[in-house]
């Protein structure tokens, strides 16, 4: 941000934990069997059905953790995910960020979502289709997402935060490489 849009004031940004909005009275035990699955596959922590909290924890917890998001209800909201098949993800996220007082909530992801999704895009930024799945340079394993917080945490697990530590590095240095031929190519007018 700072590189490629110098003097403009940086947005509020904030991670949040899409497992942890999951509600006890808004997931059923297969939907709770289809999180656990999909959390395998994405290498979060396996939980059971025990783990999905009340819908007043979650809220009071969203509004806690998130008090200067809170400040800004009636500010346009884009909450970001690299991809939208379902939107199992998403929706509980969207409803409880609504459920506190968000009245203009836009998606956004990397993709178009999928017709069938649940939840859709209102804004993407490419409509090709990428070659790695939904996460072109692997999972991030730095952090534990879990259905008891809307935040997720820091991983204990020595392994996966050297990977992921090393992985940030990689994407880093991508990042940067491109931004000094787009500089090098906007200063001497040649064009990309």
């Amino acid at each position: 941000m700072k590189t490629k849009y110098p003097g403009e004031e940086k947005p509020n940004i904030y991670f949040m934990n899409p497992k942890g909005f999951n509600t006890r009275e808004n997931t059923t035990p297969d939907q709770a069997a289809e999180i656990a699955t999909t959390s395998y596959l994405k290498a979060d922590l396996d939980e059971s059905w025990i783990n999905v909290r009340y819908e007043d924890d979650v809220l009071a917890e969203l509004r806690e953790t998130y008090k200067q998001l809170m400040k800004d209800k009636d500010e346009p909201l884009l909450v970001f995910d690299t991809c939208l098949h379902t939107g199992n993800s998403l929706l509980p996220v969207k409803q409880a960020l609504t459920q506190v007082g968000f009245s203009d909530v836009r998606i956004g992801s990397v993709n178009p979502s999928d017709p069938d999704s649940k939840v859709k895009t209102d804004f993407f930024i490419t409509k090709q289709v990428p070659t790695r799945h939904c996460y072109p340079f692997d999972n991030d394993r730095l952090i534990e997402k879990t259905f008891d917080h809307v935040y997720s945490y820091p991983t204990s697990h020595s392994q996966n935060r050297a990977r992921s530590i090393r992985l940030r590095k990689e994407i880093k240095k991508i990042i940067e490489d491109f931004l000094a031929v787009d500089q090098a190519a906007n200063s001497n007018n040649i064009p990309k």
